[in-house]
């Protein structure tokens, strides 16, 4: 009687934890996806602010008198997933400082957005120093 006992309290146990560690897996995998699109994007969005900190980019997103060569960064990670960051200047025309929005999309959907100024108006040899006003991921 005892070991019937010990063998139907297993046999309703058993299952049950078999689904806990099925659910853990799932949302471990999704995770893991989640993390490396937030990664890439985190990423990207680190090298344009790279790319247009650089005295060859100190025109890059001003809406008159600039020119800059690309309206874009993009970066691919060793996984191969690739994240686009775009840059709209949301300053004023007469401002001696670039503040630029930074908008970093991976398969087309937004990830992660920046508000970042570049102090043009302070020089340095290794480039303009930058501001991070805000800095969001979305899911």
């Amino acid at each position: 009687m005892l070991a019937l006992g010990f063998l139907m309290m297993f046999s309703l146990l058993i299952p049950a934890l078999l689904q806990l560690g099925a659910t853990n897996l799932l949302a471990t995998s999704r995770l893991r996806t989640q993390r490396a699109a937030v990664y890439v994007a985190d990423g990207a969005t680190e090298g344009a602010i790279q790319f247009l900190r650089q005295s060859s980019s100190a025109n890059c997103g001003r809406p008159i008198g600039g020119t800059c060569s690309l309206t874009q960064f993009q970066y691919t990670d060793p996984s191969n997933v690739t994240a686009t960051t775009t840059w709209q200047f949301v300053g004023s025309g007469f401002d001696y400082d670039r503040t630029l929005a930074l908008t970093t999309r991976v398969d087309g959907v937004p990830r992660v957005t920046a508000k970042v100024v570049f102090r043009d108006s302070i020089p340095k040899s290794g480039g303009v120093p930058v501001d991070v006003v805000d800095w969001t991921y979305k899911r």
